[in-house]
This record gives structure tokens, C-alpha cells and sequence, in this order.
């Protein structure tokens, strides 16, 4: 029977034949391989795609594309060769998988692939109706599916609706890019086959087609052409409409199709809408709103992304998807985006919208400043007035200046934020400290120690120890300085020098701020309970475990007498007495107390806050540790998204949970998934920081894990010396984070069989954390030196193995 046979699909699978295919071969029921078919699914230009059950050696539902009879010519072949090594390639949640491939009994070639069981991507955003941050939300995704293949090298050149498949599963809709048909490599070529176009041969789909691309000068398109489907795609999202007339664009001789895509200007979003009459209001009402609301909500940020996506000279573009996502992310947290025009009003307005609580908090700051400068000056003025009358004014002026550093420390998102909005005030009020009118020292003093407590807190650290040094030189030469205003400067300029790793600096002015505050204040005072806090957190990084787990319960007891049992104080104390019996190896009592402090954060805060970002991570850590990966993973992906919305995406609080998310996917054995964010926390914290710094090592440490444990040993044991180097600089070579890396490293170099290096690691590691109490890591390594004398072949050498640790002990981590 021949091959060619009827076009229709029947109803439902059976003996009948499916599609076009009316040979035996392509009958429901039939084989393929391993491969049952049935039914048809669609056809493309040369071939064709059945639903299909794979039988072994696992059973599922699967995609299989078949090159169309008397569609096998050598271009053809070509293509579809291609399309399979690009999908290939791929390895990502958003790209279409390829699972096999062969050829038909009759020679056609075909390959198998992931079934998506969707429907095209405007069509699901139609009838799901949508909102415009959904719509956006599941841009997103192809943004990152697009980014994907260009990072592999791979341009789709065929991005549209039908492309790009979203089904809905467990209530979340997942989107698929599909179809690398016309795909081109960036370099090199996807397969061995010639594949040729023809002159005046247009690939692609002219609605969607990028200017250079209609040009069909192939050997010069580049991921931007890309980057301009996506646009279109953007902006049919938006509007439900193309930016040209597509029934116009078929009607058009090719010529006319060519010049309208290189030089008309389609008009933007919201202009489109408004311009769709009475299909405006159907527009509207599938993404919920009406249509005035529609036009409002599209005006200013996504007109200008949308445009600047489909610009007609593509260095105008943005650069890569990446970039085009990010924008819109800037658009939904309120941040100005790329795409915008950089005029101060625009700038403020989004920071206001952003940061409503902060810009009345600043509004009022900037008054206080001003009042503060009358205040002096009249206070300056009136020195001969009665001693009892410059008393007041100087106890207004105090009061006037408390209340401006309880505003200027309330613009912080949180400890350890940042917003560079609010640092442009900050700025601003330390540029007016350079000018007249400040003669008063008390006032300057206490002026400057607000702003440096404030740069602190956005982790802005140059900016903070300039302020503060000057607040201090001011209270330090004058004898009559307030003991405790002296203190309070030092405090904040104590945890500057914990930020940039100078630990001994940091715990000498905490242990003396601390005998001040007992001393002026009394031991019932909320600044006694935040110096113990602080020196506790000092102690800890230096490894001084026990001293900080006294000062972590004496903070905590004092702020429960102070504040009650459900303070902001009372919570932090929890998280870090959690990482303590982290550090020592009792997830059980670490779980416990990081759970009570995230439940007292989300009381204080609700659910988007950044302490309840902090919070998270550090209960996802616990329960990694205890193999809990599903609810450590979303906490940490939660904690991403409120700390990228509080702080900004290259805020070191942003690294941290990255880290976090890296180390989580790694225990669940996802050691490429773990290298990429792992990878952009040490560049966020190689930029803020600088090196050596305590944050760059342990990241680079986390990292040298994560290689060895995908494999990478021989990459790992370079990296792991580099951090021993850098902790020993930091800290000493008996440091417990030295011997924690040696340990890590031990493990590395007996993988490269390295056993003599192996050995000597291990015994030093062991005994450093044995001396720290860290009993539960000294067993692990204990454990690891029996494995090695094992694996070498060699009589133990060494009797530490009265702490070995158990054989189902908890996963390690850096």
C-alpha cells in the first residue's frame, strides 16, 4: 500500500489510519521501534507528529515527528537534523526534550520527544483571561527558555503563539518552547548535512519576523533577531493584536512584506488598544480590567519594553533575554526600568510608589534636617541668653535629631538592605554637613552618626565609616561628650567592621559599648540586649562558640523581659542560637528555633518582608541538612524574589539566598543546576566586597563542593586551596572554617587518589574541630580518614575514631 493516503485525523485512536499517513505503519496501535502509536497530532512544512506510548525501558507519552513522504530531500534531512541536535543541546524546565531518535521501517527518519499537551500561548492567556502580571509571568519563562538556547548557541528564528505550548499542572500553568525547525547555531553548525536556502527562500513567520531577518541574509542574524520575536510576542500579549496587520502582511507582495518590517513604525501598545475600537473592551475584559484601565496599566513601562524590544536597529535592543526579562521584573517592583527615559520625575516616581512608608519617612527626614539647622543656629544665636535657656534649646535640638535618625534608619528595607534611592538621600543630607549652618558639634556629631547607621544598614560601608569615624573624632575631642552618644557611634561602627571581615576591631568596640550601656543605662536596657546580640554574632564568625551561645540567651532572655515574647530581638536571637546547633550538628534543635523565629518575623511583618526572606533561609538551610529539599527549596527561591524586590538584584542579601538555593539543589544531586546561582553569589559578593573576604571564601568553598560532588574533582581541589589560603589570612590557621575546608578538601583529594595530601588534611581537620567543640564535623572527618587508610591500603595511623560520626548522619555541607 502506498504511503501517501488521507489527510484527516480520526476521531479517536483505533486500527484506522492516522493523518496523512494511510500506510500500516502509521496506524493506531502500530509500532515505531519501541514507540505505540496513537493518534495524530498536527502536521509542519515537511513532517509530521504523532502522540505515541513508549513502552520501555520506562513507560510514557511521547511526541514523535516523522519526515512527511517525498519531503526526504537532502535540505529537508538537513533541517530536520538539525532541529533534533538543537533540542538536543538543550537541558532546560522551558525547552522541549528529545529522548531518542531512528527511522521508519520505510527509511523516513524521525526522533522523539517530550509530549506537550498545551495549547499556544496567547490562546491559554484568552481563555484562562489572564491578567497583565500573569501574561508577563509566563513571558518570563520563555524569556529564560529563549536565554537558554542562546547561551547553547542555538538562534529559533521561529518564536510565535503556536511555538510556544502552556499546559496547566497542579494548578500552575508551564509553558514549552517547541519547534527549532528553521533553528541556526551561532557557531560552527548543528549538523554534518549542507543545509542550503534558497534565494528569496523566507524562513520564518513574516508577523514575527525581525528586520534583518526578512533581509534573509542568514550568515548576519544574530540572537537579537530573537530578541524581537519576543517583542511582538510581548506586545501580542499586551494588546491581543499583532504590531502589523497580518492578514495585510499575506495579501502583501514579498517585497511590500520586506519593507513594511524594515520601515514602519508599529504603534505602541497602548496606542494599539485605543485604537481597536469596540474590540477593546473584549481585549480588556481577557486580562480583567476595562479598557481605559488597560491603557493606563500598558502606558509608560511596557510601551517603552515593548518598543525597545523591537527596535529596527537591533544594537538597540537589549542585549539578551535576560535583560528584556529583567526589565519587566523592574516593572512589576516598581523600579525604573532600561527602556525608560532616565528624567528625574520618572526616577522619583517609581521610587514613591515603591517605597510609600520610606518616601514619607525621607520627606519627613529632609524637614527634621532643615528644623535641625534652625534649631542650632538659633541655638548658636542665643548663647547669651540664660544657661538654663541654651539647655533647652540644646534638649529640643536632641529630641528634633532623634526623631531624624529614627526616620533615616527606617528608610533601610531592612538590616543589611539597600535601595540606592534611599542612598541618594542619604547623600544628599551628608552633602549639606559640608556647608554653614551646622556650628553646633553635638548636633553634627549626632547628624553624622545617624547618616553612617543608615549607609550601614544599606551595606553601603565606605559611606558609613566616613560618616561615623567623623561623628567619633567630633565626641572623641570634646571631654564633655555624652559617654553613651560616644558608645552608640561606636556600636554602629563596630558592625561596619564586622561587614568587611575585621573581627578582633569589631568585638573590642562591642565588648566596650556593651560595659557603657551597662554602666549609664542599666542592665535592663534594650541597648545592652542589642550589643550582647551583635558581640554574639562577632564571637561566632571568630569561631568563640561558646561564648556566643551565652550572650545569644542572655540577648534573648532580656528581650523577652523587655518586649514580650514575640519582638523582632527576641526572633533574631532564635535564628542565630539555630545556626549554632546547625554549626553543631543538631538539626532537630536547629529546626526548632529557626521555626519559632520565622513565625514571630511573619507576625511582625507578614509574609513579604525581608526579615521574613531571612528568616527563611536559614530555616531552608536546617532543613536541607535534614533532607527536607521540597520545602527548602521554596523557601529559598521565596526568599530570592522578596530580597531581588527589597534590595535589588545585586545586593549581597541576594547572594546569600542564592547561595543557599545552590547548596539545596546540589544535595538533591542537581550539580549543574546548583553551579549557576552559586556562580552569580560570588560574583555579587566579589564586586561588594572585594577579596579576600569572609563571604567570597565560603561561597568559592560552597562552589569547590558543588564541583566535586558533580565530578569536577581535579577543578574542585584547585579551588579548595584558594579558600584555605584565604581563610587562613583571615582568620588563623586554627580557625574552625580552616578545618571545616580541610575537611572538605580531604575528601576531594582522596577522590583524585591523592591519598598522602588526603591524609595530612583530614588529621589537621580533625583536630582543629575538636578544639572548636565541634564535635559532630570532627567525627566526619575522623570517618573520612578511616575511609582513606581503607581505600590506600595503609595501617590507621592515627586513633581519633572515638568521635567518628554514624554512618547515616546527616549530608554536609560548607
Amino acid at each position: 500500500m502506498p504511503e501517501d493516503g488521507p489527510t484527516t485525523a480520526p476521531t479517536s485512536p483505533g486500527d484506522e489510519a492516522l493523518g496523512r499517513e494511510g500506510g500500516v505503519e502509521f496506524c493506531a496501535g502500530r509500532q515505531i521501534d519501541g514507540y505505540v502509536i496513537r493518534e495524530f497530532l498536527g502536521e509542519g512544512g515537511f513532517a509530521d507528529v504523532y502522540l505515541a506510548e513508549q513502552t520501555a525501558p520506562v513507560r510514557r507519552r511521547v511526541a514523535i515527528k516523522i519526515v512527511k513522504p517525498g519531503m526526504d530531500t537532502r535540505e529537508v534531512i538537513a533541517r530536520f537534523e538539525a532541529e533534533r541536535q538543537a533540542l538536543a543541546l538543550m537541558d532546560h524546565p522551558h525547552v522541549a526534550k528529545v529522548f531518542d531518535a531512528g527511522s521508519t521501517q520505510t527509511g523516513r527518519p524521525y526522533f522523539v520527544m517530550e509530549y506537550v499537551s498545551g495549547v499556544p500561548l496567547t490562546e491559554h492567556c484568552d481563555r484562562n483571561r489572564l491578567t497583565i502580571e500573569d501574561r508577563l509571568d509566563l513571558f518570563m519563562q520563555m524569556c529564560d527558555a529563549v536565554q537558554h538556547a542562546h547561551q547553547k548557541g542555538i538562534i529559533h528564528r521561529d518564536l510565535k503563539p503556536s511555538n510556544v505550548l502552556v499546559s496547566i499542572h497542579d494548578g500552575r500553568s508551564d509553558l514549552k518552547v517547541i519547534d527549532f525547525g528553521v533553528a541556526k547555531a551561532l557557531h560552527g553548525q548543528l549538523t554534518e548535512k549542507t543545509i542550503f536556502t534558497a534565494q528569496g527562500q523566507l524562513l520564518g513567520t513574516p508577523a514575527y519576523m525581525s528586520p534583518e531577518q526578512a533581509e534573509m541574509t542568514a550568515q548576519d542574524i544574530d540572537t537579537r533577531s530573537d530578541l524581537y520575536s519576543l517583542g511582538v510576542l510581548l506586545y501580542e500579549l499586551l494588546t491581543g493584536a499583532l504590531p502589523f496587520d497580518p492578514t495585510s502582511l499575506r495579501r502583501a507582495a514579498f517585497g511590500e512584506i520586506q519593507r513594511i518590517i524594515r520601515e514602519e513604525d508599529p504603534a505602541k501598545p497602548s496606542t494599539k488598544i485605543s485604537s481597536l475600537g469596540a474590540a477593546s473592551e473584549t481585549c480588556a475584559l481577557n486580562r480583567r480590567v476595562d479598557s481605559k484601565e488597560l491603557v493606563r496599566e500598558l502606558r509608560g513601562d511596557l510601551d517603552w519594553i515593548t518598543m525597545k524590544a523591537m527596535e529596527k536597529d537591533r544594537t538597540r535592543r537589549y542585549a539578551t533575554a535576560t535583560d528584556l526579562a529583567a526589565d519587566i521584573r523592574h516593572h512589576l517592583h516598581h523600579e525604573p526600568v532600561i527602556a525608560g527615559p532616565p528624567s528625574a520625575t520618572y526616577r522619583i516616581g517609581k521610587f514613591v510608589r515603591r517605597n510609600r512608608a520610606v518616601t514619607l519617612a525621607a520627606a519627613v527626614a529632609a524637614v527634621v534636617l532643615v528644623a535641625g539647622s534652625v534649631v542650632s543656629t538659633l541655638f548658636a544665636v542665643g548663647q547669651s541668653i540664660a544657661r538654663t535657656r541654651a539647655q533647652h534649646e540644646a534638649e529640643r535640638t536632641r529630641v528634633v535629631l532623634g526623631f531624624l535618625q529614627d526616620m533615616l534608619t527606617s528608610a533601610a528595607p531592612h538590616r543589611g538592605g539597600r535601595d540606592a534611592r534611599v542612598a541618594d538621600l542619604l547623600d544628599e543630607a551628608a552633602r549639606q554637613l559640608q556647608g554653614p549652618g551646622l556650628d553646633d558639634w553635638e548636633t553634627e556629631a549626632t547628624i553624622r552618626t545617624a547618616l553612617g547607621a543608615s549607609y550601614a544598614h544599606l551595606d553601603l560601608l565606605d559611606e558609613a565609616q566616613d560618616q561615623l569615624q567623623r561623628a567619633h573624632a567630633i565626641l572623641a575631642a570634646r571631654p564633655d561628650a555624652n559617654e553613651v552618644d560616644v558608645a552608640v557611634t561606636r556600636f554602629h561602627l563596630a558592625w561596619v567592621h564586622r561587614e568587611r571581615g575585621e573581627l578582633d576591631a569589631a568585638e573590642s568596640m562591642l565588648r566596650h559599648c556593651l560595659t557603657v550601656f551597662e554602666s549609664k543605662l542599666g542592665p535592663e536596657h534594650d541597648r545592652v540586649a542589642d550589643s550582647m546580640h551583635y558581640l554574639g554574632i562577632v564571637l561566632a564568625a571568630k569561631g568563640e562558640l561558646e561564648q556566643a551561645d551565652s550572650l545569644f540567651n542572655r540577648s534573648l532572655a532580656l528581650w523577652q523581659r523587655l518586649k514580650g515574647p514575640t519582638d523582632k530581638g527576641v526572633a533574631e536571637n532564635y535564628a542565630e542560637l539555630g545556626k549554632l546547633h546547625e554549626l553543631r550538628g543538631d538539626f532537630q534543635k536547629a529546626e526548632h528555633h529557626q521555626r519559632k523565629a520565622m513565625s514571630i518575623f511573619r507576625a511582625i511583618y507578614g509574609d513579604e518582608h525581608a526579615g521574613v526572606a531571612h528568616a527563611g533561609i536559614n530555616l531552608a538551610a536546617v532543613l536541607r541538612e535534614r533532607g527536607q529539599f521540597e520545602e527548602a527549596d521554596t523557601l529559598a527561591l521565596e526568599a530570592i524574589k522578596i530580597r531581588r524586590a527589597a534590595y535589588g538584584p545585586e545586593h549581597p542579601a541576594v547572594a546569600s539566598a542564592l547561595v543557599e538555593l545552590a547548596l539545596i539543589r546540589s544535595a538533591k544531586g542537581d550539580h549543574a543546576g546548583a553551579a549557576n546561582p552559586l556562580r552569580e553569589a560570588l560574583a555579587i559578593y566579589r564586586r561588594s566586597f572585594g577579596e579576600p573576604h569572609d563571604y567570597v571564601a565560603t561561597t568559592s568553598l560552597v562552589l569547590a563542593k558543588i564541583l566535586d560532588d558533580g565530578g569536577q574533582s581535579l577543578a574542585a581541589a584547585e579551588t579548595y586551596a584558594d579558600v584555605i589560603a584565604a581563610y587562613v589570612g583571615l582568620f588563623g590557621d586554627d580557625h574552625w572554617k580552616v578545618g571545616n575546608a580541610r575537611n572538605l578538601y580531604g575528601v576531594c583529594l582522596t577522590r583524585l587518589r591523592r591519598y598522602d595530601e588526603a591524609e595530612q588534611q583530614l588529621l589537621i581537620a580533625y583536630e582543629s574541630l575538636l578544639a572548636a567543640g565541634l564535635t559532630e564535623r570532627a567525627g566526619r572527618a575522623a570517618t573520612r580518614l578511616a575511609d582513606l587508610y581503607e581505600l590506600w591500603g595503609q595501617p590507621v595511623k592515627a586513633e581519633p575514631w572515638r568521635h567518628r560520626a554514624s554512618p547515616d548522619g546527616p549530608a554536609e555541607s560548607p
